[in-house]
């Protein structure tokens, strides 16, 4: 987990675009961070439901998937 979260964004996006990584790991990943860390340093104020965020993550893998089978 803490390799993608302390991973650049154009690393996370080459990772996603060559399939070695999912949106969902890459999301999760950093909701397990959130979660862990925020108690803390209260960061973050506000976050939509991760059964939420997670299921858009989901929907952008399956967008991902079909992009590939078209294209």
């Amino acid at each position: 987990m803490e390799e993608i979260v302390f991973s650049s964004a154009s690393t996370l996006l080459e990772d996603i675009i060559s399939r070695k990584r999912s949106v969902v790991d890459v999301v999760a990943a950093f909701l397990t961070h959130i979660r862990k860390h925020n108690p803390a340093i209260n960061a973050v104020c506000d976050l939509r439901a991760e059964d939420d965020i997670l299921c858009e993550a989901r929907e952008k893998d399956e967008a991902l998937k079909f992009v590939e089978t078209v294209g």
